[in-house]
């Protein structure tokens, strides 16, 4: 049975740069194959926000696709100060990995490495069953018990889902 049943996943955007989903209502998803629109992370924001708001653990796992293009400064820039509040909520985890070892990969992963710098409640990872191993380790001594390989398998679930984008 898929991980990423209707019940436990709610779609927030997919298209052809990606997918944000929700899931468990506790872990924020995404798989990024293209850019990052201003407005998708308005909403990855708001999301963050009420999640976090409730005082409950809750995690993110942030895979950047081999490929993806290097975000503009303007996004960038936001991109830290969104990072930067999610990380700031004491029961919140981010697990960001950027796959890939070409050229757009490198610099994603370089750019990556100054999103709040030095906070223990973000991991930096090169691989999806690292970041998992480490999401599900910190988020179960605040009280959210997921086990490393649902995390696995519905990042597996999304990026395959990812490769296609919906019609309009």
């Amino acid at each position: 049975m898929p991980v990423a049943t209707p019940r436990q996943t709610e779609f927030l955007a997919h298209d052809s740069d990606g997918i944000l989903a929700i899931w468990r209502q506790r872990v924020v998803l995404q798989v990024r194959r293209g850019t990052l629109p201003l407005a998708l992370l308005y909403r990855i924001r708001s999301s963050i926000r009420a999640l976090a708001a409730s005082g409950k653990p809750v995690g993110a796992l942030l895979v950047v696709e081999a490929g993806a293009s290097m975000l503009p400064e303007e996004t960038r820039k936001e991109q830290k100060t969104v990072v930067e509040e999610f990380a700031s909520f004491p029961t919140a985890r981010i697990a960001p990995v950027i796959l890939g070892s070409d050229v757009p990969s490198t610099m994603n992963r370089t750019a990556g490495r100054l999103l709040a710098f030095g906070n223990p409640r973000i991991g930096r990872f090169l691989d999806i069953p690292t970041a998992a191993t480490w999401l599900a380790a910190e988020l179960e001594p605040l009280g959210f018990t997921v086990t490393s390989n649902d995390l696995v398998t519905i990042m597996e679930q999304l990026r395959e889902l990812a490769k296609t984008p919906p019609k309009p």
